[in-house]
């Protein structure tokens, strides 16, 4: 369970850095990259409720922590191959697909640990949970600037893709 959910935060800490900067290099609109990014937040509003509250009720879980690694690759994806190609609007389209599961990166992962950790270590768990939270926060954007100052956006963008697909492998 840490595994999985480490790895995917990271993929989502890494995709905004990585999505900015491939759709700046592509398109050299910094307002535009903004947009896509913060499309990638606002579906989260609305889903994060629905979400949590079908989380409680469902016994497939593991179906859309799936579902949410499948959508953020994919849609990494999208944006690797599509930007400065197609009009802004579906880079922006592509941003509000991508945030729709992402709920599922906070309180989905974190409502688990009490779900499969006994009560005596739930204090070490969460603690350890919380600890995954900083490894992708402060993680990604390193490795992602790393790969960009190298190698460059699209394999920056490519990496964060890559991770949200290990994280499907971990779920």
């Amino acid at each position: 369970l840490l595994s999985a959910a480490t790895v995917s935060r990271l993929a989502d800490s890494a995709a905004t850095v990585a999505v900015v900067l491939l759709v700046i290099a592509r398109t050299g609109d910094a307002q535009l990259a903004g947009l896509v990014v913060a499309a990638f937040a606002l579906p989260t509003l609305v889903t994060g409720p629905v979400l949590g509250a079908y989380l409680d009720r469902a016994r497939a879980k593991r179906l859309v922590f799936a579902a949410n690694q499948l959508l953020l690759a994919g849609t990494l994806a999208g944006i690797l191959v599509l930007a400065g190609r197609v009009p802004g609007a579906v880079l922006i389209g592509l941003g509000l697909l991508a945030g729709l599961t992402a709920p599922v990166l906070t309180g989905g992962y974190s409502s688990l640990v009490p779900l499969v950790v006994p009560p005596g270590r739930l204090p070490r768990a969460n603690a350890a949970d919380a600890a995954s939270y900083d490894v992708a926060g402060l993680g990604a954007p390193a490795l992602i600037a790393a790969i960009a100052s190298g190698a460059g956006a699209g394999p920056a963008l490519t990496a964060a893709a890559g991770i949200a697909a290990a994280g499907l492998l971990l779920v």
